[in-house]
């Protein structure tokens, strides 16, 4: 199974103070807790594209395995239910 997924670079540090900074953050006393949690939010979306996509791959690897293992539970069946099997057994031992 192969997976795609993007990658964009994300925002890097320096990107971020920046955004701090701008948004009057800078300093341990200055700027809200909203206008914080606003730029790190605005950083943090870069990242929703990629929880879609896992979640994708997650589903899609979910309904592979679950067919992998109807076939095998089948296959199994089939052999276990095979006439001559214990006659090739035998020989090979």
């Amino acid at each position: 199974m192969r997976v795609r997924v993007r990658v964009r670079p994300y925002p890097s540090q320096a990107g971020i103070a920046q955004a701090l900074v701008s948004a009057g953050c800078e300093g341990s006393e200055g700027g809200s807790d909203e206008a914080r949690e606003a730029v790190f939010a605005e950083a943090l979306a870069a990242y929703g594209t990629y929880e879609e996509q896992l979640a994708g791959a997650i589903e899609q690897q979910e309904q592979l395995v679950e067919a992998l293992r109807t076939a095998n539970d089948g296959f199994t069946r089939a052999r276990m239910e095979e006439t001559g099997l214990e006659q090739r057994h035998a020989c090979s031992r």
